[in-house]
Order: C-alpha cells, then sequence, then structure tokens
C-alpha cells in the first residue's frame, strides 16, 4: 500500500495483510468528495489453519475465506473489528492488486460485514437454555464446519417463555449443493448435524422436534419467513473466548 495510506491508518496493518475496500461500488466513485469523504477498509491476515466455525459467515466477529495469491491459494481470516475508515481521496495514489477475489467470495465479505448490524437475535431464555451445548457444539464443528453452512430454528414460540415452557425447535443445517454430491462429505455433513442435534435436545426446556440437513437451494424465501439463523453469538464473552461462533 502507498505509505501515505499507511501512515493514515491506526493501528497500522502488519505487511502481509490483506487490505480489502468494502464501500459500496457508488460511493467509492462518488463525484462529491464531500457528500461521500470515506471509504471504509477492512484488513485480512494470512491464516495457518482452517477453522471450520469461520467459513460461510457463521462467526460475526471473524471470517475465514480463501483466495487466489499470485504465488497460489491463500487462506485468509478477517476480523470485523478491524474495520475502519480512510479519506477516499487517497485511493487516487492506488492500491496493489497481488490477490484476486472472486465475485462469490466479494459478495460473501459484504453480506457479512452488513450482518454486524442486521443479524437476528433469538430469546435470552433460549439462548441461556442451551448455553452449555452451544460450547460443545463450537469444538464439534471446529475440524469439519465449514460443511456447514449456516442453521436455522423453527420454534414454536420467539418470546421470552417462563421457565416451565418447552422451546420445540426444528433444526435445519445447510449446505452447499456440492457437498450433497459428494458422498464422504455428505456423511461427515450428517453426522455434524446430529451431533447438532443430540446437543440441542439434552438442553432442558428445549426439545428437537425435527433435525435435516438441506441444501442451499432447497431453502426458500417462504422457509426464512418462519425460521431464524441460530447464532451462537451470546456464549462469546461468558465463555472467556472474545471470538465465539455466531452461525448466521
Amino acid at each position: 500500500m502507498p505509505p501515505e495510506l499507511v501512515s493514515s491508518l491506526q493501528p497500522v496493518p502488519a505487511a502481509d495483510a490483506l487490505a480489502i475496500l468494502i464501500s459500496q461500488d457508488c460511493d467509492i466513485v462518488h463525484e462529491s468528495y464531500e457528500d461521500e469523504p470515506y471509504v471504509e477498509l477492512l484488513f485480512a491476515k494470512p491464516a495457518k489453519e482452517r477453522e471450520g466455525n469461520l467459513f460461510h459467515s457463521k462467526n460475526p466477529r471473524r471470517l475465514q475465506f480463501e483466495a487466489q495469491h499470485t504465488s497460489g491459494p491463500q487462506l485468509y481470516c478477517v476480523n470485523i473489528n478491524e474495520k475502519t475508515r480512510v479519506d477516499r481521496a487517497l485511493l487516487a495514489l492506488g492500491l496493489p492488486s497481488t490477490v484476486a477475489l472472486d465475485d462469490d467470495t466479494i459478495d460473501l465479505l459484504a453480506s457479512w460485514a452488513a450482518k454486524r448490524y442486521t443479524r437476528a437475535a433469538l430469546p435470552t431464555e433460549f439462548n441461556e437454555r442451551c448455553r452449555a451445548s452451544t460450547q460443545r457444539i463450537y469444538k464439534k464443528l471446529k475440524a469439519h464446519g465449514h460443511l456447514i453452512t449456516g442453521f436455522l430454528l423453527q420454534m414454536n414460540s420467539y418470546d421470552e417463555l417462563p421457565k416451565d415452557s418447552i422451546y420445540r425447535v426444528t433444526l435445519i443445517g445447510t449446505c452447499l449443493p456440492t457437498t450433497l454430491q459428494d458422498r464422504d462429505q455428505e456423511q461427515i455433513a450428517v453426522s455434524l448435524l446430529d451431533a447438532v442435534h443430540r446437543e440441542l435436545d439434552r438442553c432442558d426446556g428445549i426439545e428437537v422436534e425435527d433435525a435435516r440437513l438441506l441444501s442451499e437451494e432447497k431453502v426458500s424465501l417462504h422457509d426464512l419467513r418462519y425460521m431464524l439463523p441460530w447464532d451462537f453469538d451470546h456464549v462469546s464473552y461468558r465463555s472467556g473466548d472474545p471470538d465465539g461462533i455466531a452461525p448466521r
């Protein structure tokens, strides 16, 4: 990056960090610097190993993705708390382009950043009942969680229920169509969903009435009217892990 741009950033990013411009295209090229004085950047750092809980925007704070570097494929991890803004005029100095992001990754980064503000919240009472189980689920998904793109819950109530009332739940795990086309990957994904099913069903005051693994292409907008993404974000700080999992 140009020295003028680096010097404007606080904290200064690592030398091997990937600067990702996430502002909307129209804002980047807006004719008025007065109306649009800044652009937003995310900084992705090279990652050494895959973390299944950080793929497919399942975590609201950290995201892993692969990008095509000049030396070959590279795994990166980005932290939403390291988002910053810079003077838009500095873009005229130029930005290096040593890494290629495909359209799917660009869309993923945009939707992940937006969910910082738009993700749904489940009842606090439900979250408290499944707190211990979600910590165990996090560990089970660590190695192969990238095969599950998300979890959806349909519940008999989205209100704060009294202690003696039961949350009855349908659990949907979603995956890419290619996962179901690969027998080995499908079996791993099914076993992960079964493990999540068992953990959730063992929680006091929660009954899982049905659990299914579906291709994303089988989940409709109509389905999403009656389901919420299962957000594990509530376990993060109490568990001592400030970057805890949160499936979308």
